[in-house]
C-alpha cells in the first residue's frame, strides 16, 4: 500500500492541532511585520528622497527595500547612499530579525504543550 492511512492519520491531527493553535500569534506577527514595513519604507523614502545617486526612488521601490532588509535577504538592487538612510537600514535589519523572532516561541511553545499532553507528561504545579 503506498499510503498508510491509519499511521499518517495520527500526524495530521498533530500537525492542524499545533496550526491551529499558532494562529492568534501568527495574527500578530503579520501585523507587527507589516506595521513596520510602513514605518521604514517611508522613513527610507523621505531620508533618501534628495539624496544625489539614489537607488530608492518611489515608494514600490522603498516597500521593496524594506521587504528585503527586514527578511534579511540582502538582495542589493536598491541601497541607500546617505548616511541617515544608511542609519535606517541598520534599524530596519535589527527590527527585522525581532520581528521575525515572534512566531518561534509561539510554535515551539504550542507544539511543546501539545507533545506533553499527547505523552502524558504534562507538568502539575503545586
Amino acid at each position: 500500500m503506498i499510503f498508510d492511512v491509519n499511521g499518517n492519520s495520527q500526524l495530521v491531527v498533530e500537525v492542524s492541532a499545533v496550526s491551529t493553535a499558532r494562529l492568534e500569534g501568527l495574527g500578530m506577527f503579520l501585523v507587527a511585520l507589516f506595521v513596520c514595513l510602513l514605518v521604514f519604507s517611508s522613513f527610507i523614502y523621505y531620508a533618501e528622497l534628495g539624496q544625489p545617486g539614489s537607488q530608492i526612488d518611489s515608494i514600490p521601490d522603498a516597500f521593496w527595500w524594506a521587504i528585503v532588509t527586514m527578511t534579511t535577504v540582502g538582495y542589493g538592487d536598491k541601497v541607500p547612499v546617505g548616511y541617515i538612510g544608511k542609519l535606517i537600514g541598520s534599524a530596519c535589519a535589527i527590527a527585522g530579525v525581532l520581528t521575525l523572532a515572534i512566531p518561534v516561541p509561539i510554535i515551539t511553545g504550542h507544539f511543546n504543550r501539545f507533545y506533553a499532553h499527547k505523552t502524558g507528561r504534562v507538568r502539575h504545579s503545586l
